[in-house]
């Protein structure tokens, strides 16, 4: 409708579709139709996954695989269908590269997927194949991204998820707080694919940043760890990753001081109180 209004009963040209279209987006499209209108060839996916449940929540590990050799790999958003017992649900990744791995939370354990169910993206072909670990990635943490606490009330332990089995360090983290390094033990559990980091001492209040190098490596096939957080303040950035391996995950949390009034960080000072107050 814009691009009637705009151009009707008069020329336009490709990229003035393209600059429409990009507005009413709200984002350039300018990737979009480089590949998918002035490049030549289409996208073909090949793609492999495994369902698992980790402290109580599944997953979907999905390694999606481009497989066309003629052209180079295609940017494109891509509708996942993941069925269940229960049911199905429709997640999207967000795939531009050749091989890229997801892991992304399920409400039930998967029985089998569908990519791009309704054919929205152009393809040569859609298989499937076996699944391919890849990168590691941080599923869930404590404090997670953006936490606050209470004044007094700060983490006495930090834990960190990932979602396969690794192999880690100490050297592996980094926790670093208003006073600077603050100095932690870890222990890994195999088990539950979880490190749980012990301060030396008590946190006191101020922000928080934890680091979680890409030297963890995966144990099945010793990949490195797909880090990236989208927003290091946000709970729902995780699971990390950008789909390759490399990369740290780093967020960040808070503990009040006790002079902290509701809504206010560890920077804040006490309202001054005029002597009308009185």
């Amino acid at each position: 409708q814009t691009y009637r209004a705009a151009f009707q009963g008069s020329a336009a040209t490709t990229d003035d579709f393209k600059n429409i279209a990009s507005a009413v987006y709200g984002q350039d499209l300018s990737w979009f139709f480089n590949e998918c209108v002035y490049g030549p060839g289409a996208p073909a996916y090949a793609s492999g996954w495994q369902t698992v449940a980790i402290n109580g929540q599944n997953y979907l590990r999905l390694r999606l695989r481009q497989t066309q050799t003629a052209y180079p790999a295609f940017t494109m958003p891509v509708d996942i269908r993941v069925n269940s017992a229960s049911g199905s649900q429709t997640v999207r990744v967000w795939n531009d590269a050749g091989t890229e791995w997801y892991v992304v939370p399920i409400a039930a354990p998967a029985t089998s997927i569908v990519v791009d169910e309704n054919s929205w993206i152009l393809t040569t072909a859609k298989t499937s194949e076996a699944y391919v670990s890849g990168p590691p990635v941080v599923v869930q943490a404590a404090p997670a991204p953006g936490q606050t606490f209470a004044p007094g009330a700060g983490p006495s332990q930090l834990t960190v998820t990932f979602s396969e089995n690794v192999t880690t360090t100490s050297a592996d983290y980094v926790l670093t707080g208003p006073g600077g390094p603050v100095s932690v033990g870890v222990a890994y559990n195999p088990s539950t694919f979880t490190a749980t980091l012990s301060p030396a001492g008590s946190l006191p209040a101020g922000q928080y940043s934890l680091r979680v190098r890409d030297t963890v490596v995966s144990a099945a096939a010793a990949v490195r760890l797909d880090g990236e957080i989208a927003d290091p303040s946000n709970p729902a950035s995780l699971p990390s990753g950008e789909g390759q391996p490399l990369g740290d995950a780093v967020w960040t949390f808070t503990v009040q001081g006790a002079s902290c009034y509701a809504n206010c960080d560890d920077s804040t000072t006490p309202p001054v109180l005029n002597v009308l107050d009185f």
